[in-house]
């Protein structure tokens, strides 16, 4: 399991850094030919809106694993341990509900706008490209809610700060 999670995390590690890196260049630019030209990057608007989406959704499961979402337990620290785990494993069965329902979603979008064939307004890129980040992160969060509760359930590390 240890070796799992160290390959899943440097996977959403290496997605986040590039896409945030590319997010901040992007921006970065965008300001310097703005205040300095009089040409605009207006069209990489179409690369930053799906990469936050990429960037918060994978960065969803990546705190999920560390509990980070299950911060308030003023109820659930209070009940038996028995009742504390039927509640936790209801907690992370809606999370990855939730998740799929994200992917299943994401992926029909993505489905319907290969299908039409649809394109970028300025860059003329297939849209279908930037869609397909809604189900791979909901595919991140999906696995980590999940990873989340066996950690929890089965006494596992959920690295620090987990809840």
């Amino acid at each position: 399991m240890k070796v799992y999670l160290k390959v899943l995390d440097y996977v959403e590690n290496t997605i986040l850094f590039l896409s945030m890196t590319t997010m901040l260049v992007i921006a970065f630019l965008n300001v310097l030919v703005r205040n300095f030209t009089t040409f605009s990057f207006a069209f990489t608007e179409e690369l930053l809106g799906p990469l936050f989406i990429l960037v918060t959704l994978v960065g969803a499961g990546a705190v999920a694993r560390r509990g980070g979402h299950f911060g308030f337990s003023l109820l659930t620290d209070r009940l038996p341990e028995g009742i504390r785990k039927a509640a936790l494993l209801v907690i992370v069965a809606i999370c990855v509900v939730f998740s799929v329902l994200i992917i299943y979603q994401g992926y029909i979008m993505t489905l319907n706008q290969f299908n039409r064939g649809m394109m970028t307004p300025a860059m003329r890129w297939p849209q279908w490209i930037f869609s397909s980040f809604v189900p791979i992160g909901g595919f991140f969060m999906a696995i980590e809610f999940f990873n989340f509760g066996l950690l929890k359930l089965f006494g596992g590390e959920s690295k620090k700060g987990g809840a």
